[in-house]
């Protein structure tokens, strides 16, 4: 289908709004549905009992969370590099 001239798209929704979710608790553009994901797994095998080597759970969700932190924080400063490579 041709658009006629003149014609902007406009997103869907607001840019404030931008990975958090939308339609529902942790669904669409979610990105906290993805960590949510990724931290019961790690958290699953880490506490396997047939492993002999697990941390304490209180550990382990402390050493999660500096993790994830520093992930997160390694990401961004990766992106705004990138966004500033392809912008100069």
């Amino acid at each position: 289908m041709d658009l006629p001239d003149g014609f902007i798209e406009l997103h869907l929704y607001d840019y404030k709004n931008v990975l958090r979710p939308r339609g529902g608790k942790l669904k669409k553009e979610s990105l906290s549905a993805y960590i949510l994901d990724r931290l019961e797994g790690l958290f699953e095998s880490w506490t396997d009992e047939r492993y002999g080597d697990n941390p304490e759970v209180t550990e382990l969700i402390a050493q999660l969370q500096t993790n994830m932190r520093e992930e997160v924080d390694e990401a961004w400063r990766e992106f705004f590099k990138r966004i500033n490579t392809k912008n100069q």
